[in-house]
């Protein structure tokens, strides 16, 4: 499975499994982090052989630790970028998906 595959099937779990595993497992949790980076860091740890799916589905429930307060206005902005990556990178993720199974298909 390809990297792109389990990022994508971990981002698929709800987000107090996935914030779970990101507190249990990480030696060091950064606060404000969003369920997109969670499940990349989680998805590099599957990928190296550290973590397996089963460890993160069997996680306790979480939630993320709250990000420092900043300025309304500032959030607002943060916010709306957030969501433009966010989307460029789940439309990025289902790109790689289609390359694989091109791939998958041409090797077959």
């Amino acid at each position: 499975m390809s990297l792109s595959q389990i990022v994508i099937q971990i981002a698929r779990l709800p987000l107090p499994v996935v914030a779970g595993a990101y507190n249990q497992f990480h030696p060091n949790p950064q606060t404000g982090i969003t369920k997109t980076d969670a499940s990349r860091w989680l998805a590099e740890a599957v990928d190296a052989g550290t973590l397996s799916l089963d460890n993160i589905m069997q996680a306790t429930p979480s939630t993320f630790k709250a990000a420092p307060t900043i300025d309304p206005a500032i959030g607002a902005k943060v916010d709306a970028a957030s969501k433009v990556a966010s989307d460029a990178r789940a439309d990025a993720l289902a790109a790689l998906n289609r390359i694989d199974a091109i791939d998958d298909n041409i090797s077959d």
